[in-house]
């Protein structure tokens, strides 16, 4: 064992995985990297590149940042996975094994991998090309009880791996660190330049290589096909805005949302008709867009047919948490309130949510449960029992005072949603809405399968405006936000 953490610290450093620290503008204009390394003011708003301290003070350091990112460089960290002869194999799977035409199990199987290879041959060519995907999301280090604090990470994933592997832990890379207190918002094309200048050059050049498994070397090159995000990272990513009537990348200018008289929020309420053009993720068209991304100087990103993909998972989430806070009238999240009432009035004819005009009173909803179903739904998953590590212990997610949930994760809303909604309301919900509600189940749990059917997908892409409609016969307008209507796009997606 080492001495200290500083030795430890030299003894990994031999290992050849290094990372850079770069300083960067504290308003996230610039990064003093390249041709600028030696610049000491911003060169966009003129603010000092070093922290100013008084000679006297007892901490006095010279040269202090005001700001700095963490890139760590990727070349060296996928030369390891041929160098190795546990991965090197591994990494050749997505050309060697068998292919069922209509069946997806990996992204190799899947249309967009097959017309990158028949628009960039050369490229496909070679199986131990390295094909990635990247992703980012923002989170608190400090967690909620700390100070207000938003550091992104950028984490890239090498897809050569069969899926059992693609999605460990180990092989998920991350890349930077965007640090805080601030979101990065539209300028974290700023922070990107690093990995985006390497990555161009590994696409153009390549890198010699050693695999291990072969006994010889070769000149890898890398190409991005994607990201994922959740809906605000895609913005930033893609550089369409993702808020007002053009909030969906798909529908863009086409889409029919409009404002809530009452509530002035976005409605995407009898929007779910509009069909997703092949390509039109990467399509530049002029309404909607914020800037112009970074992604576009890689040479074959124009000709990507899926540019930007949206997160299942997070979508997902989203609707779970609409739905279940909607039927359990949580006060400050419900979609249900005296605004949306009125906003229905407008929009719908259903005289039995109309108010009592004698009392000033809403009726009760169809949707909604009343308190002691509420406390019978709560007590519920309260005494639930789940297999080791499927999913969080949902007992200490439930507040039974207020009769609501809280601290869920994206991985519980998705057992919840495919696995318990159908269960939970089947005896406290009217037959039609808990119909409605568990063909929306089955839909994104057969969209999330680990084997997809071409025809299947098809399916669920006629499908799902349908399901939407069902449960626009159901809910206020005010409940269809852009979340609601994005699951429209996600079979074609997939």
């Amino acid at each position: 064992m080492t001495e200290n953490f500083y030795c430890a610290k030299k003894l990994v450093q031999a290992l050849g995985l290094p990372v850079e620290k770069i300083h960067c503008c504290t308003n996230g204009c610039m990064l003093y990297w390249d041709e600028d390394s030696e610049l000491t003011n911003c060169k966009f708003c003129d603010h000092p590149r070093f922290k100013q301290h008084s000679r006297g003070s007892s901490n006095f350091q010279t040269n202090v940042p005001h700001k700095k990112m963490y890139y760590f460089p990727l070349t060296q960290r996928l030369q390891r996975l041929y160098a190795s002869n546990a991965t090197a194999k591994e990494m050749r799977w997505h050309a060697e094994h068998d292919h069922k035409d209509g069946v997806m199990r990996h992204c190799s199987d899947a249309t967009t991998w097959k017309h990158f290879n028949k628009t960039h041959p050369s490229f496909a060519a070679e199986v131990w090309n390295v094909r990635l995907g990247l992703c980012t999301d923002g989170f608190q280090p400090f967690g909620q009880s700390g100070q207000q604090y938003s550091s992104w990470p950028v984490i890239v994933t090498p897809y050569n791996f069969p899926p059992w592997l693609c999605m460990k832990e180990e092989y998920m890379f991350l890349t930077i660190i965007v640090p805080g207190p601030r979101n990065p918002k539209d300028k974290l094309d700023v922070h990107l330049r690093p990995l985006i200048a390497k990555l161009k050059q590994l696409w153009e050049v390549g890198v010699e290589t050693y695999d291990a498994s072969k006994k010889n070397n070769f000149n890898m090159r890398v190409a991005l096909l994607w990201t994922i995000s959740d809906f605000p990272a895609y913005s930033m990513l893609s550089g369409w805005s993702t808020k007002s009537k053009t909030a969906c990348p798909y529908c863009r200018g086409d889409s029919d949302a409009f404002t809530l008289t009452k509530g002035g929020k976005q409605s995407w309420f009898d929007n779910h008709h509009m069909g997703a053009d092949e390509n039109n993720n990467c399509k530049a068209k002029n309404t909607g867009w914020k800037r112009w991304s970074i992604f576009w100087d890689f040479p074959y990103w124009s000709t990507n047919m899926l540019c930007h993909n949206l997160d299942v998972m997070h979508t997902e989430k989203n609707v779970f948490e609409n739905i279940f806070n909607t039927m359990m009238n949580v006060e400050g999240k419900t979609k249900d309130n005296a605004k949306s009432m009125e906003d229905l009035k407008e929009f719908c004819h259903r005289p039995v949510l109309e108010r009592d005009m004698a009392t000033g009173k809403y009726p009760k909803a169809c949707y909604t449960l009343d308190k002691q179903s509420k406390v019978v739904l709560c007590e519920w998953l309260k005494n639930l029992r789940f297999p080791d590590g499927y999913v969080s212990n949902m007992g200490r997610c439930i507040d039974m005072q207020k009769l609501k949930l809280f601290g869920m994760k994206s991985h519980d809303c998705h057992v919840f949603m495919q696995r318990l909604l159908l269960i939970a309301f089947r005896e406290l919900l009217p037959k039609y809405v808990w119909q409605a509600l568990t063909k929306l189940s089955n839909f994104f749990r057969e969209l999330t399968s680990t084997t997809l059917r071409v025809e299947a997908m098809l399916q669920l892409n006629e499908e799902i405006p349908i399901i939407l409609c069902k449960l626009e016969r159901i809910f206020t307008p005010s409940f269809f936000d852009s979340m609601e209507h994005l699951p429209v796009h996600l079979a074609f997606e997939a």
